[in-house]
């Protein structure tokens, strides 16, 4: 990102103690080139393209990482970033700023082209603007009308987009669109002739996007230079000796660094002692400039404060402004250990919804006697149900009773864990499956009191056609994405969920497929942050108990 600093005299370094430094407000991680989906030869004109803008960014192959930054550079016509499509979605609509290089198949939606079209007859891009900063660094006519050489170039079709350069014939080279808080733009360039305007253009996108933006830009015939967000900061002091560190009051005058020596750092104080961030292009020798960065009103944070401030919880930390936690207790469970016992360990670890497994067995007496003391205790608890033999359209009848049975009990809410998938014939027979699936929760939707919850349980294997049904009938889907541990790989699991919307989305995990506690709580943790669904359920509280258990043998 930065050359390696040279120490002759008309050498000139560029220093910045912003970029990824405490001065960094840990929301806000600056530019990021998210190299996942990238080929060799996408990657290597993409950061050329960057490295002329003198945009200084970071590298990544990490999604929860690029879903973080402020403003996040990618190729587009890739088959893994398509799968991502719709977490790059929710990035733009909650902040984000997305340059998106050939896009494609999915992107081209986001990036508000309607469709492309390929022709060999282009020999002019023009830029304009949505107003002036869009194009205001393109002050020259030969920046702003581009000829191009003789070669086959792709246009965009305006969608809910606009095109922000376009060709003669009106389709676009560089499309925008405006989505939620944030902008998503397409790029499809020859990059020759054109790269001057679009470094610039994209130097200005950049200033535009990140709180605390600063270009290094090589200073020529040794003249420092800096962009940034604040003017000149003059200081007054003249140094002697090397590698010196020189605290400064910015109310002074220019600073002088005498020929043949180096400055090694400046920090700058405000009038109340605490440090101000601050870029600085610093000279062998002769006046340095100095420039303050100020910081901007950043764009509203697509996950609360309280997400993305905070330390990760240590595990059974209860907080007030958490996500909604809850734990299923099946009737073994049930039977194992008192109800004092099951609810102290709920409460222990942070949960505030049971989800209790009722079978026809379960004496009432010994549910009721449980549902008392939850709700005393302020657990909302679901009622459970996991019959697969109910999907038979002949025992409806039976089903009605049973539930009529539940309903008989004050359950906050119906759970409906009923797996087609389980079943010897969902391999031959899943589309029928899926619709009496879904015809029973229609049913369940009669048959509960109109104050209950109803929800459900389904795999990420689940036919994604139907998730859009289903999501209407019901108040929350519930995400079984078990025998992972990474995040990243948890989050594409919950793409297809996340499409439907976080707020009826549930996280339902195992913790017997993590080592530890500790594991579990930072990958939950590291979901919700760049997810944003803000409820999540254990299978089941036995693992939890039996983890207390092992914890306590150690001591």
């Amino acid at each position: 990102m930065i050359p390696p600093v040279k120490t002759p005299l008309n050498t000139v370094l560029l220093c910045s103690l912003f970029l990824f430094s405490s001065y960094s407000s840990g929301r806000e991680r600056g530019a990021l080139l998210f190299t996942g989906a990238a080929t060799p030869e996408g990657l290597a004109g993409i950061e050329r393209v960057l490295e002329r803008a003198a945009i200084p960014y970071g590298k990544s192959d990490d999604l929860t990482e690029a879903l973080e930054a402020s403003m996040v550079f990618l190729q587009g016509d890739q088959e893994e970033s398509s799968l991502h499509e719709g977490l790059w979605r929710r990035y733009v609509a909650s902040g984000g700023t997305l340059v998106t290089f050939s896009p494609d198949r999915g992107f081209l939606s986001l990036v508000g082209a309607s469709s492309s079209r390929l022709s060999s007859s282009r020999r002019r891009l023009t830029w304009v603007g949505r107003g002036e900063e869009d194009v205001e660094p393109l002050d020259a006519p030969f920046l702003r009308i581009v000829p191009l050489q003789e070669r086959e170039t792709l246009g965009y079709l305006p969608g809910e987009g606009r095109g922000l350069a376009l060709f003669e014939d009106g389709t676009g080279a560089v499309v925008e669109r405006a989505l939620g808080r944030g902008w998503a733009y397409g790029l499809n360039l020859p990059f020759g002739e054109i790269e001057e305007s679009l470094s610039l253009w994209l130097g200005s996108l950049y200033g535009r996007s990140v709180p605390f933006a600063v270009r290094h830009v090589p200073a020529p015939k040794g003249e420092g230079s800096a962009f940034d967000q604040g003017g000149p900061i003059p200081v007054k002091t003249s140094l002697s000796g090397r590698n010196l560190t020189v605290l400064c009051h910015p109310t002074s005058l220019p600073l002088r660094v005498k020929d043949g020596q180096s400055l090694e750092s400046v920090t700058l104080f405000g009038e109340n002692r605490e440090p101000i961030p601050f870029v600085t292009v610093l000279l062998a020798g002769g006046d340095t400039e100095i420039r303050r960065i100020f910081q901007r009103e950043p764009a509203p944070s697509r996950l609360s404060p309280s997400l993305l401030e905070r330390e990760e919880p240590s595990v059974g930390e209860r907080r007030e402004d958490d996500s909604l936690r809850g734990v299923y207790i099946w009737s073994k469970t049930f039977e194992d250990y008192s109800r004092k016992t099951l609810l102290d360990r709920a409460a222990h670890f942070g949960c505030r919804e049971i989800f209790l497994s009722y079978p026809k067995s379960m004496d009432p007496a010994a549910a009721f006697l449980f549902l008392r003391d939850a709700h005393a205790r302020g657990f909302i608890v679901h009622g459970v149900v996991t019959d697969t033999s109910w999907l038979d359209p002949s025992k409806r009848s039976a089903v009605t009773e049973r539930i009529q049975e539940i309903v008989a009990l004050p359950f906050d809410g119906l759970h409906v864990d009923i797996e087609p998938h389980t079943m010897d014939e969902w391999e031959d027979q899943q589309d029928l499956l899926t619709e009496r699936f879904i015809d029973l929760l229609a049913h369940f939707r009669s048959s509960v009191p109109g104050n209950w919850q109803l929800s459900v349980a389904l795999m990420p294997t689940f036919p994604e056609t139907a998730l859009a049904r289903i999501y209407s009938l019901v108040d929350r889907v519930g995400a079984m994405i078990y025998g992972i541990e990474s995040p990243e790989r948890i989050i594409v699991k919950l793409n297809p969920f996340l499409k439907r919307g976080e707020e009826k989305t549930q996280l339902l995990l195992r913790p017997f497929d993590f080592d530890s506690p500790t594991e579990l709580s930072r990958c939950i943790n590291r979901v919700l942050r760049v997810t944003g669904i803000w409820k999540v359920a254990f299978h089941d509280l036995e693992r939890w108990i039996s983890w207390e258990k092992e914890y306590a043998t150690e001591k």
